[in-house]
């Protein structure tokens, strides 16, 4: 296989999180008067096949899957209960959200690989299922958010703020975990860059590298870089790109799909997915230790939304 040089550009991307429970952004928590870290120690641990479903301690402070399912039911319950005052009937609830991450670490997923490569046009699992048969600019779709297609405040007389969908999150006191919420993701940021800028996982980036090398593939570093340079490689002499291309985005090759596995392989084989996650997971443990009082407040806060999601749904 030919050596290929590879950029360090990311392609451009639109992360949507659709706030159906628990508002989630990727805000930095970190006090200007921290002090600098020290050096953690790790313990290095054997990964479950699935890197998604490694345990982190920033997790005690996150809704369960069974709680963000609850919120979900019960999301769904309030939103249905104000769309039919205005005469709309929602479509099915549908299946559960799945926020698991598998790309905290660049790609690291055998079946990812497989099944998407370095695409980064699959499908977004960050809306609820009933969501996404809503046409935007329809009134169903103004009355649930309270905008029109334009993005302009919803005129439909009786709709309450935010709309049916703003008054569900009020119901649920989303509003008062918003602010814990962005805590989290913080701190869960300036965790996984403080792990990325130590020296123990530059080296076995590097021990990725050579991997990469021996199978003829260049990177420039183990995250941002394959996927640049896969998403300029799609574009590669096409002229045009097809109507089913722009909707779905364009399939990735052959040799995309080969070099991805490639790379999940070097991953673990050369200690990196296991250094960077124990330091993660180091610094995490630390961090939670500093924000102690706030992050346990946090995670009450959410219980108690919890307990009124139950409420809610017992109710129908």
């Amino acid at each position: 296989m030919t050596s290929r040089r590879f950029g360090n550009r990311w392609p451009a991307a639109v992360m949507l999180l659709a706030g159906t429970t628990a508002g989630c952004t990727a805000t930095e928590a970190r006090s200007p008067d921290r002090a600098p870290a020290a050096r953690p120690s790790i313990t290095m641990r054997q990964l479950p096949a699935d890197i998604g479903q490694v345990a982190y301690p920033l997790d005690r402070y996150r809704l369960t899957a069974a709680e963000q399912r609850l919120m979900e039911q019960a999301t769904y319950v309030l939103v249905r209960r104000c769309t039919l005052r205005f005469g709309l009937e929602l479509p099915p609830l549908g299946k559960a959200i799945d926020k698991t991450r598998r790309d905290r670490y660049g790609l690291s997923d055998p079946i990812e690989a497989r099944t998407w490569a370095y695409s980064l046009d699959k499908p977004s699992v960050l809306a609820p299922a009933w969501l996404a048969p809503i046409a935007p600019g329809s009134r169903l779709h103004s009355i649930v958010t309270g905008t029109d297609a334009d993005g302009r405040p919803a005129k439909e007389h009786g709709l309450p703020a935010g709309g049916c969908g703003g008054s569900a999150r009020r119901a649920l006191a989303q509003d008062r975990t918003s602010s814990g919420d962005d805590l989290v993701a913080g701190l869960d940021s300036e965790a996984w860059k403080s792990a990325r800028a130590d020296a123990r996982v530059q080296q076995a980036e590097s021990a990725w590298q050579r991997c990469m090398n021996a199978a003829g593939y260049r990177y420039q570093n183990a995250v941002e870089a394959p996927y640049a340079y896969w998403g300029e490689r799609r574009l590669l002499g096409r002229k045009a790109v097809s109507p089913a291309e722009k909707k779905s985005g364009i399939k990735p090759s052959r040799a995309e799909f080969a070099a991805a596995l490639v790379d999940v392989r070097c991953k673990r084989t050369s200690g990196f997915l296991q250094t960077w996650v124990a330091l993660t997971i180091a610094r995490q443990d630390q961090l939670v230790i500093d924000q102690g009082p706030a992050l346990r407040a946090h995670r009450e806060a959410l219980s108690s939304s919890v307990r009124t999601a139950k409420h809610f749904i017992r109710a129908g």
